[in-house]
């Protein structure tokens, strides 16, 4: 063989062998990625609505200058929601004072000025829901279906004082109805009156039924809600779509036996069991008669806690009582010391040994009470423990209704 072409293909093959000892040397294994662990982004829970039930309640209840403020209150004594509105305009000759809130099963709804009605969540939402042109014009009074789905209107007009008449509220007239909340539709006119019977004003929905304020005491110490059964003569139950009376509801007779007197009177506020009713009958000539405490339900039945003899040296040693939202018992004022006291159908009484001023009960167990001018308090009825709630003019603060507001 050539030696030069023998170096030649040796060459040849060394040089073919270093490229692929090259190419060999700088081919590694590239390890595959390690795959990322994901990590979720977390979502942000919602926060949980505060849950029920609640006091309704309103501060300047005196209503001086130009606003208010809506509370809602649950039974530990937190104040979970709260709202500004503004005052309606006093109107001319007025003195009847509606409640300016009222409660569904869900929500607070509030005046807001002449004509505006809003609404306050628990969660601190609110909403216009409604305006009503002629709130301008007239005293308004309204209430909301348990449902959130009906309203109840009623508009008065006061005539001026007329003290050649013996008719209370002689030349007023009222308009009331029903319709849907959020518009006008399904609206049903229910009563047109003058007069004393100008004067209803709803006051809550018993199932499909419109419970019915008649009448209006200016009794002493009235402040527009509670005192005085909030200021009612009587309640009248009616058919939310037709306006007949479906109950009377703590409501004396118009005309007594000759010689007789039979005075009936609300106290407290409305409750899902009724009101309490005061009733005082006897002889206009002798001591004979008495005078009792009973409850009255939506149906216009009346269930007896208390009786006494005009002539007993005892008597009823308690007023201005409560009716509990299930009815089994009554809170009330001691005519002697001014202390709480619970009174049972039985007659019994049970003192708590405090002195409040009672602003109404929230559930079976709890009541809203102011303690003094810088601090109201939800109590506990069956301990007598209070929760404080501090507040600047707590004495100027009023319970409008519950939430749940259904009667």
């Amino acid at each position: 063989m050539n030696v030069r072409r023998f170096c030649i293909v040796a060459a040849a093959i060394a040089a073919v062998g270093f490229l692929s000892g090259c190419s060999a040397g700088q081919t590694r294994p590239t390890p595959s990625p390690t795959p990322k662990r994901s990590t979720p982004t977390p979502t942000p829970s919602a926060t949980p609505l505060p849950t029920g039930p609640f006091a309704v309640a309103v501060t300047n209840r005196d209503r001086s200058g130009s606003t208010y403020h809506v509370l809602l209150i649950d039974t530990s004594g937190h104040v979970v929601a709260r709202t500004t509105a503004k005052l309606p305009l006093i109107k001319p000759n007025q003195t009847v004072d509606p409640a300016l809130v009222s409660a569904s099963n869900t929500t607070a709804y509030f005046r807001n000025g002449d004509n505006d009605i809003m609404s306050l969540s628990p969660g601190g939402v609110t909403a216009l829901v409604k305006s009503i042109p002629a709130g301008s014009q007239a005293i308004l009074a309204f209430a909301v279906s348990a449902d959130d789905t009906r309203i109840a209107v009623a508009l008065i007009n006061e005539a001026p004082p007329n003290n050649s008449s013996d008719i209370q509220f002689a030349g007023s007239t009222g308009h009331g109805y029903v319709e849907d909340l959020t518009d006008a539709n399904n609206h049903v006119n229910l009563w047109s009156n003058t007069d004393a019977d100008a004067i209803r004003l709803p006051v809550g929905w018993h199932r499909n039924d419109l419970v019915d304020q008649v009448g209006f005491n200016q009794c002493q110490g009235y402040n527009g809600y509670g005192a005085c059964g909030g200021g009612a003569v009587s309640y009248h139950v009616i058919d939310g779509a037709t306006g007949s009376r479906v109950a009377t509801v703590c409501e004396g007779p118009t005309n007594p036996p000759s010689g007789t007197y039979d005075s009936v009177n609300p106290q407290g506020a409305p409750t899902a069991a009724g009101i309490a009713c005061n009733e005082s009958q006897g002889s206009q000539t002798t001591s004979a008669g008495h005078t009792s405490i009973y409850a009255a339900d939506w149906l216009g039945r009346e269930h007896s806690f208390i009786t006494a003899s005009n002539s007993s040296a005892v008597g009823i040693q308690v007023g201005g009582c409560y009716l509990s939202p299930d009815g089994i018992r009554m809170a009330c004022t001691a005519y002697q010391g001014g202390a709480v006291t619970l009174l049972t159908p039985n007659g019994k009484t049970h003192s708590l040994g405090r002195k409040y001023n009672i602003l109404g009960w929230v559930d079976p167990t709890h009541l809203l009470v102011d303690v003094d001018v810088t601090s109201l308090a939800m109590l506990n009825a069956d301990t007598g423990e209070i929760s404080p709630i501090p507040r600047a003019q707590a004495d100027k603060v009023a319970m409008v209704s519950t939430l749940p507001g259904s009667l």
